[in-house]
């Protein structure tokens, strides 16, 4: 296991590494808009940037990240099977420690993902054996097939919004309290009954989620990113046949009433297949732009961001804590919704310049080497030369 070595800085793939980054730009905005009071969405402003940003990111950024997620594994087995080391002991292990981060998380925010990634990336090990071809279609059957009827029976057994609307009145009450314990409390207890017990939330996350990483996986296997540039009418194809099925989609949306959709969607619900198509859209325009050339300078300057993928979902995630929560400063359903994108923007600006001051510096994230360390069981160079 100690042969085996984590990519390095100057052997990562950078277009990976800017749709991480475009990821986290979401991550934030989704994130930071829960701590949005609908009473304070008045001017056009909250109402035009919750509606955009929505459309843009929300459901797509973590999707996107699943998919990275398993595109980046898959790079790890290669390696590994090309040195006959096993891989299911480690992978074990790293989702292992993945958790206990996710977990860490959970008290400083209630909407974690990295529990959901940990979990799921068991679920993930049971198909690393399947091919690249196969991947990519059984991704698919999740897509049109699983989801949408996992979905489905998700919305026929819901509790009754009001359950979950109480639920958030008393979680946040407690959240704003100036006492650590009771805010690590009400974030336990948010995740706890509106994640996990809520199926609603917990089944078609999980099951889209894993969707995602298989897709990746496949990707990897065909090798689609590392022969990219060879795959130009692929990546066209997947443009507009992508922001094609967007188009249908919200057309459906907007053509029949909320009653209509939803009836519908308790027999067959489609709401990941409409997240996935404008993911992907957005994706492959991100994509192409950067096999364009375009942007280079732009692209340069945010890919520091997705090299400390980890550590930058956390500190968005430390930092809210102290501007939101009864701790900090209290912001929580204070502000006009349009400041929480300002707020949120502005964080990832000020860490994009930090990545860069910091990978100058290190080979690693901080986090990202931690997690590789506890990864591969040895410690690696951490401070550059």
């Amino acid at each position: 296991m100690n042969n085996i070595l984590p990519v390095g800085q100057n052997n990562r793939t950078q277009v990976l590494d800017v749709l991480r980054a475009w990821a986290l730009l979401g991550v934030v905005l989704m994130n930071y808009s829960e701590f949005i009071s609908s009473e304070k969405i008045i001017s056009i402003f909250d109402k035009g940037s919750a509606m955009i940003f929505s459309i843009i990111f929300s459901g797509k950024s973590w999707s996107l990240l699943s998919i990275l997620f398993g595109y980046g594994f898959g790079l790890i087995i290669k390696k590994m099977d090309t040195q006959r080391q096993p891989i299911y002991t480690f992978f074990l292990r790293k989702f292992f420690w993945l958790l206990i981060f996710g977990v860490v998380n959970v008290f400083i925010f209630s909407g974690d993902i990295l529990t959901n990634y940990a979990i799921m990336g068991l679920f993930f090990l049971l198909f690393v054996r399947i091919s690249g071809r196969n991947l990519l279609i059984l991704s698919l059957v999740f897509c049109c097939v699983i989801n949408p009827f996992i979905n489905a029976y998700s919305l026929r057994h819901m509790m009754p919004s009001d359950y979950y609307s109480n639920l958030q009145k008393t979680f946040t009450i407690n959240y704003l309290k100036p006492d650590i314990i009771g805010v690590f409390s009400a974030n336990l207890k948010s995740y706890f009954y509106l994640k996990i017990t809520n199926i609603l939330y917990y089944l078609p996350v999980s099951s889209q989620m894993l969707a995602m990483m298989l897709f990746g996986l496949g990707a990897q296997k065909i090798e689609l990113i590392a022969k990219i540039t060879e795959n130009r009418k692929m990546l066209r194809y997947t443009f507009w046949i992508s922001l094609l099925l967007s188009i249908i989609f919200m057309a459906i949306s907007f053509t029949f009433n909320f009653e209509s959709l939803m009836e519908f969607s308790k027999s067959y619900d489609c709401s990941y297949m409409i997240t996935t198509s404008m993911m992907m859209f957005f994706a492959s325009a991100i994509a192409w732009l950067y096999l364009a050339g375009k942007w280079n300078g732009f692209f340069k300057l945010i890919s520091p961001m997705g090299t400390m993928t980890l550590t930058n979902y956390l500190v968005q995630n430390i930092i809210g804590l102290i501007l939101f929560s009864g701790i900090g400063w209290g912001l929580s359903q204070k502000l006009n919704g349009i400041y929480y994108f300002i707020i949120g923007f502005a964080i990832y600006v000020a860490q994009i310049f930090f990545c860069r001051w910091w990978l100058k510096r290190y080979e690693y994230g901080p986090l990202e080497w931690l997690w590789r360390s506890l990864s591969y069981n040895k410690t690696f160079e951490f401070r550059k030369g």
